[in-house]
C-alpha cells in the first residue's frame, strides 16, 4: 500500500470515531465574599476612630477571583469602587454636628469571569468623631524679639476628614477671649493699634497679601512677654488642643533704626562707638536690633540673621517699614545688607533715608548687592597688586562740592576697595589709598572714592569702617553731616 493512501485511511478512522464527550457546558458560578465579623456591638465610649483599617476576602468554587468592589453606606451616593486589594484604610464619614455614626462597608468579589458576588458581605462600624489637629507652622512663628508686628501661622487637619473642620480659634495672652476665624486663614499678622500703651488692641491681617481683616484682637503686651494660642474646632463642636508660640515685644521709641550687623566679639564695642557718634550728632533716641548671628566664612553670604521674623514678605517687610530711617553697621559686604533691597522695599516707598557704615570688600560685579548700593562696583585691584591699604598716616576727605570733616586714620586698613557710584550718584569722600605688591608698597592714584550717596538721595554708604576713621575724633561731626545734614535723620 502506497504511503498516503495509509494516511488517508488512519484521518478517516479517527474523524469518524465518536469523541464519547456529551453534555451541556457548566455555567459560571459566583465568586463568595467574607469580613471580620457579622456584627460588631461597642458602646460609645470604644467606639472606633473614624479612621479605620477594614479587610476582607474572596472564593471562586470554579476560578478565582481577581479583586473586590466596595461601596460605603448607599452605591447611589458612593458607587461600587474595584481594588485588587483585601485590605484598606478608611476614613468613615460622620454627618456633620455628630458625635457618633453606624457607617455600613459593603464589599463584593469579583471572578476571573467578571461576575460579582449577588450577595456580597457587609459590617457596620459603629464610629465616634476624632478631635481635629493644629500645629503652628515652625517657618511662620516670630523670634524671641519684635516691635510692633508679629506673625503666626498654622495647619489644621481633621481624622474625619477636613471637611468636618469648622472654624479656627485664636487668643492672645487670655484663653477666655477667642476669636473665631474661619478655616481658610491658615496665616495672620498683628499690628499693635496704640503701641505707646502698656497694653493694646491689634489690628488682624490675612495672609502674606496683608489683608486687613475686621477682626481685633486684644491684650498685647508692650515691652512684655506675650504668648499666642490657636486650636481648630471641627463640626461636632471638639476642640483640638492649642498649639502655642511665645515671644517678647519691644515698644519703638524712635524714628530711627539702628541696625548692628557687624558679627565677632567687636560688634557690641562697635556698636556703643557708632551710638557715641549719634549722640554727638545730637541722635540720642534710637531702637536697636542686633542681627549680628551668622558667619561669612569663605566669603560666603551669611543666611539672612535668626533675629528677624522668618517670614520676610509680609513680616519684615512691613516691620521696618515702620522707621523713617535706618543706620547700619556692619563689617562685611556679605552679611544681611545682601538682603536689603527686598527687605526694604516698603521702608523706601514710605521715604525712608538709609545711612549704610561698613569696609568694602572684593565683589564680583554682578553681585546682587550692587542692585540695591549705589555702585556699579568695587575697582579691581591692578595687575601688579594683591592688595588695597589705606595707611595710619592716611586721611579721608570730603569732595567738593560736599563739605564735611577731615577724617585721621586710627591705623592700617587692609583688603579695603575704592567704589565705583553708579551712573546719577555722588561722591562725597576719598582715601589716601595705596596697593601691595610683590616688592613693598606704592601709592595707588586711580579712583579713590569710599562713600557715595544714591541718585535718589536716600542712601548714603561708607565703605570703610568707621571705629578706624576717629583720629581726629570727629566721627560725630562726619554723622551729623551725612545723617542729619543729607538725610534728614
Amino acid at each position: 500500500m502506497k504511503l498516503s493512501a495509509f494516511i488517508l485511511i488512519a484521518l478517516l478512522a479517527i474523524y469518524g470515531c465518536d469523541s464519547g464527550l456529551k453534555g451541556n457546558l457548566n455555567q459560571n458560578l459566583p465568586p463568595t465574599t467574607g469580613m471580620a465579623a457579622k456584627e460588631i456591638n461597642r458602646s460609645d465610649s470604644s467606639r472606633f476612630s473614624s479612621q479605620i483599617e477594614i479587610s476582607w476576602w474572596g472564593d471562586d468554587p470554579d476560578g478565582y477571583v481577581i479583586g473586590y468592589e466596595y461601596s460605603i453606606n448607599d452605591t447611589t451616593a458612593f458607587p461600587w469602587k474595584f481594588t485588587t486589594k483585601n485590605d484598606s484604610i478608611f476614613i468613615l464619614p460622620i454627618p456633620s454636628g455628630e458625635k457618633y455614626a453606624n457607617v455600613k462597608v459593603m464589599v463584593r468579589a469579583v471572578d476571573n469571569d467578571h461576575a460579582h458576588d449577588p450577595k456580597g458581605a457587609s459590617l457596620v462600624y459603629p464610629i465616634k468623631n476624632t478631635p481635629p489637629v493644629v500645629k503652628m507652622n515652625k517657618t511662620e512663628m516670630p523670634p524671641d524679639t519684635l516691635y510692633d508686628i508679629s506673625s503666626f501661622g498654622w495647619i489644621a487637619t481633621d481624622l474625619d476628614g477636613d471637611a468636618n473642620l469648622s472654624h479656627i480659634e485664636v487668643a492672645l495672652n487670655d484663653t477666655t477671649k477667642w476669636v473665631s476665624m474661619p478655616t481658610d486663614i491658615t496665616f495672620i499678622s498683628l499690628k499693635a493699634q496704640k503701641p505707646d500703651q502698656n497694653i493694646t488692641d491689634c489690628d488682624v491681617f490675612q495672609g502674606r497679601s496683608y489683608n486687613k481683616t475686621s477682626y481685633i484682637i486684644s491684650g498685647l503686651h508692650m515691652n512684655g512677654h506675650n504668648k499666642f494660642y490657636v486650636r481648630a474646632v471641627d463640626n461636632a463642636g471638639a476642640y483640638s488642643k492649642s498649639d502655642t508660640v511665645s515671644w517678647y515685644t519691644k515698644r519703638r521709641t524712635s524714628d530711627i533704626l539702628f541696625l548692628n550687623d557687624y558679627s565677632g566679639p567687636y560688634s557690641a564695642t562697635n556698636a556703643q562707638f557708632h551710638l557715641n557718634a549719634l549722640a554727638q550728632a545730637g541722635i540720642t533716641a534710637v531702637d536697636t536690633w542686633n542681627i549680628s548671628d551668622g558667619s561669612t566664612a569663605g566669603g560666603q553670604k551669611v543666611t539672612l540673621s535668626t533675629a528677624f521674623p522668618a517670614v520676610i514678605d509680609p513680616t519684615l517687610i512691613k516691620t521696618l517699614a515702620l522707621w523713617k530711617h535706618i543706620y547700619w553697621m556692619s563689617n562685611d559686604m556679605n552679611r544681611n545688607i545682601t538682603y536689603a533691597e527686598e527687605i526694604t522695599r516698603d521702608f523706601f516707598a514710605n521715604s525712608g533715608t538709609m545711612f549704610i557704615t561698613m569696609p568694602s570688600s572684593s565683589l564680583e560685579d554682578n553681585d546682587p548687592l550692587f542692585n540695591f548700593l549705589p555702585l556699579d562696583g568695587v575697582t579691581p585691584l591692578p595687575q601688579n597688586a594683591t592688595d588695597f591699604l589705606i595707611s595710619s598716616r592716611a586721611s579721608a576727605v570730603p569732595i567738593a562740592p560736599f563739605t564735611g570733616p577731615d577724617l585721621g586714620v586710627v591705623s592700617t586698613m587692609s583688603s579695603v576697595f575704592p567704589l565705583r557710584p553708579s551712573s546719577g550718584s555722588t561722591a562725597l569722600y576719598s582715601a589716601d589709598f595705596l596697593i601691595r605688591t610683590l616688592t613693598g608698597y606704592e601709592d595707588y592714584t586711580g579712583n579713590e572714592i569710599v562713600s557715595v550717596k544714591s541718585k535718589e538721595g536716600n542712601i548714603i554708604l561708607f565703605g570703610l569702617d568707621m571705629s578706624d576713621l576717629n583720629e581726629n575724633s570727629n566721627i560725630g561731626q562726619l554723622i551729623k553731616r551725612m545723617c542729619v545734614d543729607e538725610l534728614g535723620f
